[in-house]
């Protein structure tokens, strides 16, 4: 019979370490080592992070107990040595003398995670975390690539077991398990959406963390049960340690720098039936208008080796790294592969950052960063923040849209906020997210009118004449030099960005509930505004039925991804949000979606790139099929909705 759980929370450390990364149980010493991944260390910086120790009773006796280390992160303890994996290797070191006694150097292209030991022969593998697939073999002192296959995608948490190693493998969600001595690579049992991180060995199973807050036990027979949820918490549980003399498990928490001290008891599963996590998807094809624009997208509108940077295409990419995300469609191996191509081809191109449109494919790079681990995504995401931030600006820190024009578009939130976005979560450093609060704060002073919440397309800061390419030459003669016009998709850039940001910080993050705000005002007149008949958004949603106005695709699945990430966050409710989400997957579906042969299905009715006028302007741009930035948002409402076909 297998066994489920009981824990209960015994202590909390301080948050004295730098993002807990990994714990391990020395027995001899009777103590815990902690690495301390510090993701805020330089990436030139090496061998200035260290490992902690810690008493069983959450005693912390030397938070510096081994300095000397380059990011540490996965841990291991074999015949009173501990093992350690850095960004360049694996450091091997006699806590008695608190010294690193040797290191095996890896010569790698992606993040080096995890390490598991053979106990039988002391052989060490080491999981690289990208999309190579790739696990290392140290074995009598010989590094070699043990394995390499994209099965393995992603590779995090390793266990050997019996005989064969155990691979969290979050390409697909699958631990895996491949043999030692065929290094045949089998599926074991499949988790949903988040990053499989911990896997350590019960008397009946194993027990497995995810990192965003699960804690699973599995019986002999691989059936699973939650044991711990975190979630919303705050608390993530990654790499933890479990005693089982002493009826421990030890969690690391990355966000909190804090550690988790639990008692674990075991107990039978029982004649129930063990609760199952999502199945893996088996589908062959498409098997709804999203899977099939989906497919579309990717493969015959925009492959990713013909990706350019720039602002449309940034649109269609961030769909992209939103599926990956929402763990939706295919293998997300495809989503990572895609994103991976689109920026190498395009990342060093001349006009990166040169302005807010420069700066849109951006939030790829700093998500591939954070995805991979890669030291080259890193490096040129951060260096894509030194040119943001020589964009000229307003006194009051907004960013013009046009590099030589003072100029505030509503566009400018979503072309440099996503980026923002992600550079904070690939950091965990609030100055992204300050600097992003304060575009939304400076523009929404500018561009917002109270009566509707929505923003003007722009407003201008002299008198002169700008942009008479694209924009109507006389668009901000007016005592306060705005537009006078609410444009549907202008408006559809800053609720998708707000959207965004709420979904992937904790509510209890002290920014969250001021996004929250500017979300709710401007999703609160939107209902009302919606056309009946369609589903859809007009191009001027506040003009809806005037002659010249048409409905619109693009604006319409921005708005109703707002709407359907407020209603699942409790930003809004009732029955009037929920109706207008229905209404507008439905109208897209019905009109807003045409077959284009061999199964593939595009978008209809998508406004054309457009500045800024007076409605006339706006009411003879061209609705066109296609369009990158309409295929990517109604590619996001699609599946944030989620909604059968």
């Amino acid at each position: 019979m297998g066994v489920a759980a009981q824990l209960t929370l015994l202590t909390v450390t301080e948050s004295v370490f730098r993002h807990p990364e990994s714990v391990v149980y020395d027995a001899k010493q009777n103590c815990f080592y902690i690495s301390n991944l510090d993701k805020d260390t330089p990436i030139e910086a090496l061998h200035t992070d260290f490992i902690s120790k810690m008493l069983p009773d959450g005693t912390v006796t030397d938070v510096r107990f081994i300095e000397g280390l380059s990011s540490p992160s996965g841990l291991a303890m074999r015949k009173g040595l501990l093992y350690a994996v850095e960004r360049d290797g694996v450091a091997v070191i006699d806590p008695k003398s608190q010294s690193i006694v040797r290191r095996y150097p890896i010569e790698k292209t992606g993040f080096l995670n995890d390490i598991a030991i053979d106990p039988k022969d002391g052989t060490l593998y080491v999981s690289q975390s990208d999309s190579s697939g790739r696990i290392y073999r140290i074995q009598k002192g010989n590094v070699e690539v043990w394995v390499q296959d994209t099965l393995l995608c992603l590779a995090n948490g390793l266990l050997v077991h019996d005989d064969h190693l155990l691979v969290g493998a979050n390409g697909d969600h699958y631990l895996k398990a491949v043999d030692l001595k065929a290094r045949a690579i089998k599926n074991v049992t499949h988790f949903g959406p988040g990053v499989i991180d911990g896997i350590q060995e019960t008397s009946d199973g194993l027990l497995v963390s995810h990192f965003l807050g699960n804690l699973y036990a599995l019986d002999e027979k691989f059936h699973v049960e939650e044991i711990l949820n975190t979630r919303g918490q705050d608390i993530f549980v990654a790499d933890f340690a479990y005693v089982p003399e002493k009826q421990l498990i030890v969690v690391p928490s990355l966000r909190t720098h804090k550690v988790y001290i639990y008692q674990y008891i075991p107990e039978p599963f029982g004649d129930r039936a063990p609760a199952s996590l999502p199945a893996p998807s088996t589908r062959s094809g498409p098997q709804t208008w999203v899977d099939s624009l989906d497919a579309y997208a990717r493969n015959k509108f925009l492959p990713a080796k013909k990706y350019n940077w720039t602002w449309q295409q940034a649109a269609l990419l961030r769909a992209m790294t939103s599926q990956f995300d929402r763990n939706v469609g295919p293998v997300p191996a495809v989503y990572l592969n895609y994103v991976r191509t689109a920026i190498d081809k395009s990342m060093d191109a001349a006009w990166v950052g040169h302005n807010p449109n420069g700066v849109a494919s951006g939030a790829g790079l700093a998500w591939l960063a954070r995805i991979t681990g890669e030291a080259k995504y890193r490096a040129a995401a951060e260096q894509l923040y030194q040119k943001y931030l020589q964009i000229p600006r307003m006194p009051d820190g907004a960013i013009y849209h046009l590099r030589r024009y003072g100029e505030l578009w509503d566009d400018t939130i979503f072309m440099v906020g996503t980026y923002l976005l992600e550079m904070y979560l690939l950091t965990n450093d609030e100055k992204y997210l300050d600097e992003l609060l304060l575009q939304v704060e400076t523009h929404r002073d500018k561009l917002q009118v109270k009566e509707w919440g929505l923003w003007v397309h722009g407003w201008d800061n002299d008198d002169k004449d700008h942009c008479r390419l694209c924009s109507q030459h006389d668009w901000s003669h007016n005592p306060e030099r705005r537009s006078h016009e609410m444009w549907g998709r202008g408006n559809g850039w800053v609720i998708v960005t707000l959207t965004q940001v709420l979904e992937s910080i904790p509510k209890s993050h002290p920014k969250w509930s001021t996004f929250a705000g500017y979300l709710r005002e401007m999703l609160v007149h939107l209902p009302a505004l919606q056309d009946s008949a369609t589903g859809h958004w007009f191009q001027l949603p506040v003009r809806a039925h005037e002659e010249g106005n048409f409905i619109e695709s693009s604006c319409t699945a921005m708005f109703g991804y707002g709407i359907a990430g407020a209603l699942r966050l409790g930003i809004v409710e009732g029955d009037a949000y929920q109706a207008a989400m229905d209404r507008a997957y439905l109208g897209l579906r019905r009109h807003s979606l045409e077959h284009r042969g061999g199964g593939w299905l595009g978008t209809l009715n998508v406004c054309q790139g457009t500045c800024i006028g007076d409605s006339e302007y706006y009411f003879k741009r061209k609705a066109k099929r296609g369009m990158a930035f309409g295929v990517g948002m109604v590619l996001m409402f699609g599946r944030a909705c989620g909604k059968p076909s």
